[in-house]
């Protein structure tokens, strides 16, 4: 027993070390709490320089609302008000042209307005000035936006002098806080100067000479304080300083708390943030709980001992788990799988014995780790695995004695040495079961949550691989005799050469003797059969010199049409049942047996033929024995020939709507330019090919020719996507080199898990410098044809492509001088299956050499023409050519 003097200082020691304890807690918590409002203020910070560079990213769009004659259109400038409005915290925009005094009467005229300024009564007509800057368009349109249409917005001299920096820097400039028209809220007002496009705006100077107007607009402080207050903890306290004037504040201003400078387009705001989240309550509760501190550490230490356990077994779980997956993906059939399951799904349960029971004709086969030899199990619930497989029951026992009452029956059992199974069932998706797992120990398992999950786990992944090798094998079988049938008709494009492939190849995929094949003409008065050639055809035996063909007159109401056109099969044994298509009957002569046939019925229930499958005597074909296959062949021509009547529809509105997603060649003073798209001859679905050409606010020209991987929708989605990107970033990035690193991070910020990716060629063409730069993002190189005649090939400045890497790339340069042409295209010119891409590459540089030509045009299609011929291409092709004058 302990004496009273060791118990006290026990005692002593456990209060000296909670006082000490609280001390350091309340120390500790005033530190995490001053470190915490610390780090809102950056956050919020954060927050407001990522609204300030939305808004930026926004308006540096807006020179695209000048049209080249320098005016603005109002609808373009709706539209673009409408996204700026939807994607940044500015709740109107408006258009305020720069109009000089002499310039007020033609302009009021013009655009039916009067320009006004504020008065003692409301809105007057302004006074006579050197200039006006009114506004003209707003959006959106309401009664309290419309009532301010004509404002001077020159009036107010905090607006004009931001109108003023902003014309000084050619960039967005945030005013000082000003009162809103008309509702008098505090608000922050900005403007963006517009010029005319091609303008040379290196000087202030110049861009004085060629200012049109501003893009101008108000955010309301409570909506910027909103989406700072929104990133933070509730409760937390917010004021936003302007030069000393309160921009906007939460309803209790911080006393004290963290503050920090943000530099917002020309404009310095102070934030400050105060958030006393001190948790003191800690400190107390330890003072008191002093007493039974030992027992809660004790108890802490065995919770956090069990908890890493847990944590290191998850973890090996999980390696296991993911061994196992890339075992089962790498067996080539499913007794690999199933040995596979047998040596490894035990490993991360630490289980004594696994076995797996698959079907077998009416019982199943069943394989254990404990045995090298299959064992047959007959299909009843009389075992655990019995129970999984065919009552659909997920067994989980932990009791010896309850596992040997629930299943007395069981032979396969050591002497009563299991003491814990668990059998789950492997399901097909539709929900029938394929197949059970079972794992079994020698000892009692506890059967936790965690346990259980990593059963379940291991299952699904077992019964996964399991049945995509079912899938595959059935696949093979059913695909063999129909697989170049189905690939021969993918290729037919007309009904003559669809005749030459059934008449040829059906007979093998079907088991017939012959195949023939009759098309009706659109008035369904005349059905043209094609046939094998006589002595020639036949299963297994392509005919010679190609099927023949004769009309036959039909009746389009008589019972025969009908009752194809129901979708009914038609049989005829014997040759006396043909004697009304004599034809026919003597096409097949006095051996015939029996001739099937089946209609051709499109989509929309449409008879387009009927196929034919005829056996004759002394064969060993059975048309009967292939119903099914005799029912997919119809259905796999009849498709084909409805594809092949509208082939040239849906191509040529492939086309036209590709087209309508590219952008015209904008009009450049010193260039001629002219661009191509082709869509791939053997493929319906939209490709993922672009290019672009624009003008950038320093004058130089941006050029971006791509191709997004894949064809359909969701390539032009994905196109659309990368080519806003990167042409975003191409006006806004001031190093084309890291360009394609900020393209992939931006575009893998969505959350997707879906890979996308993109190759493109990036140049800019500086006319004042007679250069260009440019870098590869994966893309093709880039030909220059130069002055002299030789061809250049830029090869380098070469990287990943564009959703792979964030790798920097490094800016190559190219003289560009009067004469020179540039050549940027995708790989759709130059490919070939059959060849090595540099003898497409050289193929190319000869066509552009030799091209003597300065027309864009001529350049464009000569290329194509030498490059692809009149050949069928498996992808979209993109050119794009350049010409400095």
């Amino acid at each position: 027993m302990f004496g009273r003097g060791m118990v006290l200082g026990i005692v002593m020691a456990i209060l000296a070390v909670g006082f000490g304890a609280a001390g350091v807690l309340l120390r500790q918590s005033e530190q995490d709490a001053s470190r915490e409002e610390a780090e809102l203020v950056q956050r919020a910070g954060r927050v407001l320089q990522s609204s300030s560079k939305a808004l930026a990213a926004s308006l540096a769009g807006a020179s695209a609302v000048v049209n080249p004659a320098g005016t603005v259109d109002q609808l373009t400038f709706e539209a673009f008000a409408m996204g700026a409005v939807s994607t940044t915290s500015v709740s109107v925009i408006a258009y305020v042209p720069f109009v000089r005094g002499e310039q007020r009467v033609g302009f009021e005229a013009a655009a039916g307005l009067t320009i006004t300024e504020p008065g003692s009564n409301g809105l007057i007509t302004a006074g006579d000035r050197r200039q006006y800057l009114p506004v003209q368009f707003v959006y959106p349109v309401t009664d309290s936006s419309r009532s301010v249409i004509g404002f001077d917005t020159a009036s107010d001299p905090s607006r004009l002098s931001t109108s003023n920096a902003a014309l000084d820097s050619g960039s967005l400039v945030f005013s000082a806080p000003v009162p809103a028209q008309p509702s008098g809220q505090t608000s922050v007002f900005f403007a963006q100067p517009l010029f005319p496009p091609g303008v040379l705006l290196d000087s202030a100077e110049a861009r004085k000479a060629a200012i049109i107007g501003f893009a101008s607009g108000l955010t309301p402080a409570p909506t910027i304080l909103a989406s700072v207050v929104d990133q933070l903890p509730r409760g937390a306290k917010v004021s936003i300083v302007d030069d000393g004037f309160t921009l906007a504040v939460t309803d209790s201003a911080p006393t004290e708390g963290h503050s920090t400078e943000i530099a917002q387009a020309g404009r310095l705001w102070i934030i400050t943030v105060e958030y006393d989240n001190a948790d003191y309550g800690t400190a107390w509760l330890m003072f008191v709980s002093t007493l039974v501190l030992a027992c809660s550490v004790g108890l802490l230490l065995l919770h956090n001992f069990r908890q890493t356990r847990d944590l290191r077994l998850a973890a090996t779980n999980v390696r296991e788990l993911g061994r196992l997956s890339e075992r089962l993906a790498t067996a080539n059939d499913r007794e690999q799988m199933i040995n596979t399951i047998l040596g490894h799904a035990g490993l991360m349960v630490d289980a004594d014995s696994v076995s797996v029971a698959m079907w077998s004709g009416d019982d199943h086969l069943v394989r254990s780790s404990t045995s090298a030899l299959p064992e047959r199990l007959i299909a009843d619930d009389s075992s655990p695995l019995g129970a999984a497989l065919v009552a659909d029951s997920a067994v989980f026992l932990n009791d010896g004695a309850a596992l040997r009452a629930a299943f007395p029956a069981t032979a396969r059992r050591p002497a009563d040495g299991v003491e814990t199974v668990v059998a789950l069932a492997l399901r097909r998706p539709n929900g029938e079961v394929m197949g059970a797992i079972e794992w079994s120990w020698q000892r009692a398992r506890r059967l936790r949550a965690e346990l259980r999950s990593t059963l379940l786990t291991t299952a699904e992944v077992c019964q996964q691989s399991l049945y995509r090798d079912e899938v595959q094998q059935n696949r093979w079988r059913s695909a063999m005799a129909l697989s170049e049938l189905s690939q021969r008709l993918s290729v037919s494009r007309t009904l003559d050469q669809i005749a030459e492939v059934v008449v040829g190849h059906a007979a093998l995929a079907s088991g017939a003797d012959h195949v023939a094949v009759g098309f009706i003409n659109d008035q369904g008065t005349e059905l043209r059969v094609h046939h094998p050639s006589p002595g020639g055809g036949g299963r297994g035996r392509p005919p010679i010199g190609g099927p023949r063909s004769f009309d036959i007159a039909i009746d389009p109401g008589g019972a025969l049409i009908s009752i194809l056109r129901r979708g009914q099969p038609i049989r005829f044994d014997g040759p006396d049942a043909l004697q009304r298509f004599p034809e026919i009957q003597a096409l097949v002569g006095d051996r015939l047996r029996r001739v099937a046939c089946l209609p051709l019925i499109d989509a929309d229930g449409e008879l387009r033929g009927i196929i034919g499958f005829v056996s004759v005597s002394g064969s060993d074909a059975s048309v009967d024995a292939e119903a099914g296959r005799l029912d997919t062949i119809a259905d796999l021509t009849a498709q084909t020939v409805e594809r092949s009547l509208l082939y040239q529809h849906e191509h040529e509105l492939v086309v036209n709507l590709q087209r309508q997603t590219l952008a015209d060649l904008p009009y450049v003073t010193g260039l001629r330019s002219a661009a191509r798209y082709l869509p791939a001859s053997s493929l319906l679905g939209l490709g993922g090919d672009w290019y672009d050409v624009y003008v950038l606010d320093d004058g130089r020209i941006g050029v971006v020719v791509g191709d997004v991987a894949g064809h359909g929708i969701d390539a032009i989605a994905d196109m659309t996507e990368f080519r806003t990107t990167i042409s975003t970033l191409l006006r806004t990035s001031a190093s084309l080199g890291s360009l394609p690193a900020m393209s992939t991070i931006l575009l893998n910020d969505d959350g997707g898990t879906e890979l996308r990716f993109a190759t493109a060629g990036l140049m800019i063409l500086d006319q004042v410098g007679a250069t260009m730069s440019y870098i590869r993002a994966g893309h093709p190189p880039a030909m220059v044809r130069l002055p002299s005649g030789e061809v250049v090939v830029l090869e380098q400045g070469g990287g990943a492509p564009i959703g792979i890497e964030t790798n920097i790339v490094v800016e190559r340069q190219q003289a560009l001088g009067s004469g020179s042409v540039v050549l940027a295209y995708t790989d759709g010119l130059i490919e070939r299956r059959d060849e090595n891409i540099d003898v497409g590459l050289a193929r190319l540089a000869d066509a552009l050499g030799s091209c003597l030509s300065h027309d864009p045009d001529v350049i464009a299609d000569t290329v194509i023409a030498s490059c692809l011929g009149g050949r069928q291409t498996n992808d979209d092709t993109a050119v794009l050519v350049i010409v400095v004058e």
